[in-house]
């Protein structure tokens, strides 16, 4: 406790009064937890490291501890007294790592019978609408789509409006030429970053294309490769590229590819449904599924747990 009073007298804190604040916070704990006690030895050193640090110095220091959390990480604080609940789920567990299933129109039938047999609520969802033509249209189309024009879409469309994405998209293909069959990785990295910049893409995006570009010619990727990949193997293949996460993964396997059995966990529209479908009595609006909650529930919706996330995604609200 002496060595913390000489550190708050030091100049400098004074600027720093959030640091003066955890001081004397900690100098109040430290009294009532070892003052009638001396069976535990407070570490000094290591407080005194802790609580010298200036503002900035902590952004950095837990920006360096976080960087390699896994994206499934949860730690939701529980009310009351109870504990912090931590859970780490593989993200292999959202993805099929049996051999590739694609979703064919004939199989479009099989998947809502499916469906329907395993879950009373997507059967509601399902006499509602009518996801036939629905999920031809959205997942079964895809034997002209091109594996790197359509991440190229991808990462062009992140946190972005709609029209806004189709526009930066249209001078990106006029800028490798008329065709869209122009947009190939030796093209894209032929251009400066002022060139991609000039058609509406920001610094980091233009980075984005090219090193996704620099990965597909280094690792000699194409259509037919992806196409005799797993669903995992493509996750742990792409995720290495900066600016692809797993969200970017899931919409590239499940309209690029049309695979079958995908659960984009962290989409914001389907965790919004599952709460609205599966959790009525949550009345706490910020309160949304966690991925172990939504894995546990989409069990029996395999191998169709794609035409599962796009019933969620056009049920009525």
């Amino acid at each position: 406790i002496m060595e913390i009073q000489n550190q708050r007298r030091s100049p400098r804190f004074k600027n720093h009064s959030k640091d003066l604040a955890v001081v004397n916070k900690f100098e109040q704990v430290m009294k009532r937890k070892y003052s009638s006690s001396g069976k535990r030895k407070l570490d000094v050193q290591l407080y005194k490291e802790e609580a010298t640090k200036t503002p900035s110095e902590k952004v950095i220091s837990k920006s360096k501890s976080n960087r390699n959390v896994a994206v499934f990480n949860i730690s939701p604080k529980l009310k009351g007294s109870a504990k912090v609940r931590k859970l780490t789920i593989c993200p292999s567990n959202f993805v099929s790592c049996d051999s590739p299933q694609v979703l064919e129109e004939g199989k479009v039938e099989h998947a809502l019978i499916h469906l329907r047999k395993v879950c009373p609520k997507l059967e509601e969802i399902i006499s509602k609408i009518s996801p036939e033509k629905l999920v031809l249209k959205r997942m079964c189309s895809v034997s002209n789509a091109d594996p790197f024009r359509s991440l190229c879409r991808a990462l062009i469309s992140q946190q972005l409006s709609t029209k806004a994405a189709d526009s930066i998209y249209c001078k990106f293909t006029n800028l490798c030429g008329l065709e869209a069959s122009c947009v190939t990785p030796d093209r894209i990295l032929s251009f400066e970053k002022e060139q991609l910049r000039c058609c509406g893409f920001s610094q980091r995006k233009a980075e984005y294309v090219q090193s996704l570009a620099s990965f597909f010619l280094e690792n000699e990727l194409d259509k037919a490769k992806f196409e005799i990949m797993t669903d995992n193997k493509i996750r742990e293949c792409l995720i290495q590229v900066r600016g692809i996460g797993e969200w970017t993964i899931h919409m590239f396997l499940m309209f690029s590819l049309g695979r079958q059995d995908v659960l984009p966990v962290g989409d914001l529209i389907i965790r919004k449904k599952f709460k609205a479908i599966f959790q009525p009595s949550v009345k706490d609006k910020k309160q949304l599924p966690q991925p172990d909650q939504i894995l546990e529930i989409s069990k029996p919706w395999k191998p169709y747990r794609s035409v599962a996330s796009l019933l969620l995604w056009h049920a009525p609200s």
